[in-house]
This record gives C-alpha cells, sequence and structure tokens, in this order.
C-alpha cells in the first residue's frame, strides 16, 4: 500500500532552504514514521500475509540475548493422610534465548553528497525527498513486516536436542510427557502417542489423501491445551488447488467444503484453509491458531522510541536555529532492534504434499528435500528486502 506520506503546506519545487521549512520535511518523515509503525488497529493486517501470523506473536522487551524461564509444576495427588507430610513444590525450570539485530536502509539515506547532487542539477528536493520516503515505507510496510515473522516460520532446526535449545517446528525432539493428551510405551518415534516428536512429515501415497489430513489434526490435537476446531492449514494457491482435484471426486467431495471464511479459503475435515506466497509449492503448514497461545516471540527493545523505523539524523538541528541548510538534513532510516523466533514449537506442522514423493508406508517420514525447500523459501523471503529490497543488515 501507499504511505501517505502528508508533507501538509510544502509544495512540489519549492525550494527548502529556510529552517522552517527543513524542520516541516522531518516532521512530515515522523508523520510516516509513526504510520507504519502505529499498531493500534487490531485489523490492520487482516487478509494479508502478516495478518494469518500477527494474532500468535507474543512481545518480550530487552537487549539482545534475553532469558526467558519457562516453569512445569508437575501436580500430583495422593490419598488423604492427616498424618502424612506433603512435600514442597518442585518445578522444573527451562530457559530460551531471545536475539535480535537492527537493519539500516542501504539506499535511502539523505547524505551531504545527495543533497548536493540535487542542488546542482536544479532538482525538486521536495518531490526526491517525497519520493524516497515513500518507497522506503512501502517496502519496510509491505516486505519486510511480513517477511521477516515468516522467516522465524520456516526456521528449520537440526535434529534432536532439547526443546528450549533452538526455534523451529519440533525436530526429533523429546518432549514431556505431561504435555500429551494420550501417551504410548513402546510407540514408534515421531508417531502420534510417542513423545520424540517429529512435526515434519511427507503424505502416505502418490497424492495427498484425507489419512493425511486426519493424521495431522490427531497430532496436534494430542497435546494437551489444543483445541481441533483452531488447527488451521496454509498453503501457496498450487498447493490449494490440488486440494481441490483430490477432493473435488465423487467418493470425497463432500469431506472437502469449498467457501467464504475469514481468509476465503477452504475447509476440511473441520480445519480452515489459508492461501498464502509465503511458502513453497506442494508443502502446507498447519498451526494451531489460538490468540491465547502464541508460538512467535519477538523481542524488542524497552525503551518505545528503539522499535519499529526511525529516522537518525547525523547531526542535532537545535544548534543551527533558523540557519539550517537542506544539506544539514543528512540522516538514515534504521530497522531498531527486532527478533523474532518460532518457540511454540508444538503448535506448527509441516506436510510435505509432492505428488509420488510419499514414504509409502504408514510412518509419514518426511523426504530430504523438505526440509532443503522450506529452507530455500526462507531465503527467498530473506532475498526479497536484503538483495531486491531497499534494507541491509546495521
Amino acid at each position: 500500500m501507499a504511505i501517505d506520506t502528508n508533507l501538509g503546506s510544502i509544495t512540489p519545487g519549492r525550494k527548502m532552504y529556510g529552517g522552517e521549512a527543513i524542520r516541516d520535511v522531518i516532521e512530515n518523515i515522523e508523520v510516516s514514521l509513526d504510520a507504519v509503525n502505529d499498531k493500534s488497529d487490531a485489523n490492520a493486517y487482516k487478509k494479508t500475509e502478516l495478518g494469518l501470523i500477527q494474532p500468535f506473536i507474543m512481545n518480550y522487551f530487552g537487549e539482545n540475548g534475553k532469558t526467558i524461564a519457562f516453569e512445569n509444576y508437575q501436580i500430583k495427588f495422593q490419598n488423604y493422610n492427616a498424618n502424612s507430610n506433603p512435600s514442597v513444590p518442585n518445578p522444573t525450570r527451562k530457559t530460551l534465548s531471545l536475539y535480535s539485530q537492527a537493519f539500516e536502509v542501504s539506499n535511502g539515506s539523505f547524505t551531504q553528497s545527495w543533497f548536493r547532487e540535487i542542488d546542482k542539477t536544479d532538482g525538486d528536493p521536495y518531490k526526491e525527498i517525497n519520493d524516497q520516503t515513500d518507497a522506503i515505507m512501502n517496502v519496510y510496510e509491505n516486505v519486510f513486516k511480513p517477511n521477516f515473522t515468516w522467516q522465524a516460520l520456516l526456521q528449520v532446526p537440526t535434529s534432536g536436542s532439547d526443546f528450549y535449545a533452538q526455534p523451529g517446528a519440533l525436530r526429533d525432539v523429546v518432549v514431556d510427557k505431561s504435555l500429551l493428551k494420550s501417551y504410548k510405551s513402546g510407540a514408534a518415534a515421531g508417531g502420534i502417542y510417542s513423545n520424540t516428536k517429529l512435526h515434519w512429515a511427507g503424505i502416505e501415497g502418490a497424492q495427498i489423501a484425507g489419512s493425511d489430513l486426519k493424521y495431522v489434526k490427531q497430532y496436534l490435537n494430542n497435546y494437551k491445551g489444543v483445541n481441533p476446531s483452531k488447527i488451521m492449514g496454509m498453503g501457496n494457491m498450487g498447493s490449494l488447488h490440488q486440494l481441490e482435484e483430490v477432493f473435488d471426486d465423487a467418493a470425497t467431495r463432500d469431506q472437502l467444503k469449498l467457501g467464504s471464511l475469514e481468509f476465503e479459503g477452504m475447509t476440511a475435515y473441520g480445519m480452515k484453509f489459508a492461501m498464502t506466497d509465503m511458502l513453497p509449492e506442494n508443502i502446507l503448514m498447519f498451526v494451531v491458531a489460538d490468540e491465547f497461545s502464541p508460538f512467535i516471540a519477538r523481542l524488542e527493545n524497552k525503551k518505545e522510541q528503539y522499535r519499529g523505523m526511525t529516522f537518525v539524523p547525523e547531526k542535532s538541528f537545535d544548534k543551527y536555529g533558523n540557519n539550517i541548510q537542506l544539506e544539514n538534513l543528512s540522516g538514515k532510516f534504521i530497522i531498531e532492534d527486532i527478533g523474532d523466533a518460532l518457540w511454540g514449537r508444538y503448535r506448527v506442522f509441516f506436510l510435505d504434499i509432492t505428488p509420488d514423493r510419499y514414504a509409502a508406508n504408514t510412518t509419514y517420514t518426511p523426504d530430504a528435500l523438505l526440509y532443503t525447500e522450506v529452507t530455500a523459501k526462507q531465503t527467498d523471503l530473506r532475498n526479497e528486502w536484503k538483495v531486491s529490497g531497499v534494507i541491509d543488515k546495521l
């Protein structure tokens, strides 16, 4: 969307050498920043790539490397005995570390040499600043914000290790049995009833079937606190068309009902499906879409002025008074410290539905290409703003 920079009374073509006019430019840049940083409208992201995930982000505030502690109280009961000595609470404490980094606009800074070139050619500084600011805000709002969060969702962790050791959907990770509704000793590792969890799967047959969707729903529903009606699937257009083709035959058409939902998707086995361009072809992602249980952890600076996009001038304007010159407006746009990570590791599940790339058994074993393709998509999302866009690492 186009960001209204609202430059007020500054007229295109007007020479802005006066201190008052320059200060108007700064003020209007700040108006633009307020527009892209404002989070007061809960519906602002509806029907956007970020809108699918925005409700499931938990904000933490602190410095890079901030440690979050979790406690798991094992509550047990015994027969009442007036002479017994009750034991004290003994919680199990786990910690995770959140990380953030800052970014700057690599080709959007207003430098002194840039202003000199505009002046040499008798250019229109108002138009140049307006166009540059508008372009930066649009990339930040429509590319950086959604891509940065989706990059966290597509993080492929290494196999094994502790639940809190790394972010990303569970991959051969042992979880506490108390997290499961139903546990079976001796169940195959990675399966629904095992406490060794694998949230990366392939389909059973040569094409996706109802049993594959049932498996995913059962898998996620076996965690305590998960409401099966909150399980939601996502895929790109090709993936969802594949679902339509499979479920549109006479034998199964009643199992997939198409309709106008919140995100204009489809429903299969009670699960809503939403369309997104953020996933690779032939790969579905399922989430427990419960706003009371966020699965993305976001670390931001504890000081509000260091959150979101800011404009940082190279020099203070105060000492110039009304004698400020256009060249004194040197500065750059910065995205302040931010870090997103998928720490709700059991609330996201990936299913590879590539035709003819399947386990050919009932273990739903994923092909190694599933990890490769998700990682490649994560890289593509980063490149959209880092290489092709205007933002680079600070």
